[in-house]
């Protein structure tokens, strides 16, 4: 994720990265020892957030938006205290990294 996040998305030209939303593991999942192939050990619950991002964000799977466009809609349609709501039952929902990351986009 490091990789991804910090060498791609975080440099000068990120924000014009495209991403593409796929419905099985992706890049980001790479060094995640939960990663079954193309699933994750606990894909039901990972589809249960992942389509919880998809209608906050209004987006559909296979479409591709620039890194850039999914902080602007970030931005407009997550409010850093509504992660409790969509990410509810994300393991890392605890440790307030995405709340605070969003606080940041939000300036």
């Amino acid at each position: 994720m490091v990789q991804i996040v910090d060498k791609v998305l975080r440099t000068p030209g990120g924000d014009d990265q495209k991403i593409e939303v796929v419905r099985n593991t992706d890049d980001i999942c790479a060094p995640c020892p939960k990663r079954r192939g193309l699933r994750c050990s606990n894909q039901d619950g990972i589809e249960k957030l992942d389509k919880a991002h998809l209608r906050a964000l209004k987006l559909d799977y296979g479409q591709v938006i620039t890194w850039g466009e999914a902080q602007e809609r970030i931005r407009k349609h997550v409010a850093p205290e509504g992660l409790q709501v969509i990410c509810a039952g994300c393991q890392w929902l605890q440790y307030g990294m995405c709340e605070a990351a969003v606080r940041e986009l939000h300036g």
